[in-house]
Formats: C-alpha cells, structure tokens, sequence
C-alpha cells in the first residue's frame, strides 16, 4: 500500500473549466505523469462547460491511469450528470407554475 501512497499524484485545477481542447491538453499532459494513480482536486472551480465536461470523461473512460476526482461542487456534478444521462436529463428547472411574490410588501 506504501508503493500506491508514493506513487500518487495530486493536481489542482483552474477554477474555470472550458473547451474540448483544454480538456484534451490537460490529459495530454497528465499522460506525461509517471503516476498510475492521479487525484484531481475539484475545490475552488467555480465553473465548467459541457463541451469541457463531454471529453473530460471521454478522456478518463480511455486513459490507462486511475483518476479519482475529489472536492467536486454541486454544480461540477451536476454537469457531470448531465453529460452521463442519456436521453433523460436531470431536471434543473421546475417547471411548475410559480406564484410571484413581492417583497417589498415583507420587508419592513
């Protein structure tokens, strides 16, 4: 377990994730680490397009390496689930019929 524990590479990302191709770029350089076993540190990325979201798990499907992702926020997940689910998307806005309310009539 020690040879696991010294072999692992941690790496930070950028706190705003976009484009196939900085997708592509980052795993192309991740193939350059000696490590099998990589972490992606998901705190702090505030953001993530689709397109980036698409081939990030194109790329972990098909890379040779363990990737653990950790840290990820809700909204980072929620893409993620989003990209996954074939045909039934996850439902992010209700669509029932909402009653506006004006809150100036609240506020004292």
């Amino acid at each position: 377990m020690k040879n696991i524990e010294a072999n692992r590479k941690e790496i930070k990302l950028e706190n705003h994730l976009s484009l196939r191709d900085s997708a592509n770029y980052f795993f192309d350089k991740l193939d350059t680490y000696k490590s099998n076993e990589i972490m992606l540190d998901f705190s702090g990325v505030q953001t993530i397009s689709r397109s980036f979201a698409q081939q990030f798990l194109a790329r972990i499907d098909s890379s040779n390496k363990t990737i653990v992702c950790i840290n990820q926020p809700n909204n980072i997940k929620m893409m993620f689930e989003i990209v996954v689910a074939n045909g039934d998307k996850p439902i992010v806005v209700s669509k029932n019929k909402l009653t506006p309310i004006n809150i100036s009539t609240i506020v004292n």
